[in-house]
């Protein structure tokens, strides 16, 4: 697919990489300005958000057509970031995945790994992440086997300070 720049991601879908027909990205510049001016400790920035959707896939698929981000470095001062999601499979003897992709890499994000076999929506936190300038970071699933149920893929910014 190529490198994915704020020109491109900022233009909304109809400048979307080749191949990427829907491919749209939350690079708002007043979240960072309104976040560090606040007394907010915490912010979720949604990747993907449903009452309930699934998946069967057993591999990672590109996820283009849902929320991306673009980490610009300079607008998220003493921001520490966390991969939150809620998912859950459908028996307990197959196992749930989620992950961050950064589409200017060309991988997985590093610690962004999250599992369950619990058949209940759970909530799962990763511990912190390493971002760097221009990544464009996009939710991906998968199973080992079975049926993913998933509501909610953010990245969550928490403030120090």
């Amino acid at each position: 697919m190529g490198n994915v720049d704020e020109n491109t991601v900022l233009a909304g879908p109809e400048a979307a990489p080749a191949g990427a027909a829907s491919f749209r990205a939350l690079v708002a510049a007043d979240i960072p300005s309104t976040f560090s001016k606040s007394k907010l400790r915490e912010i979720h920035v949604p990747l993907y958000h449903v009452n309930a959707a699934t998946a069967t896939s057993t591999t990672y698929l590109p996820t283009v057509g849902r929320f991306a981000f673009l980490y610009t470095a300079a607008n998220w001062d003493s921001v520490t970031w966390y991969y939150e999601v809620v998912i859950n499979i459908d028996n307990v003897s197959n196992i749930a995945y989620a992950q961050l992709y950064d589409f200017n890499g060309g991988a997985a994000l590093a610690g962004s790994e999250l599992t369950t076999q619990l058949t209940v929506p759970t909530r799962l936190r990763s511990a912190a992440l390493t971002l760097t300038d221009g990544m464009v970071l996009s939710p991906q699933w998968k199973v080992s086997a079975g049926t993913i149920t998933f509501s909610k893929f953010a990245l969550i910014g928490v403030q120090s300070g």
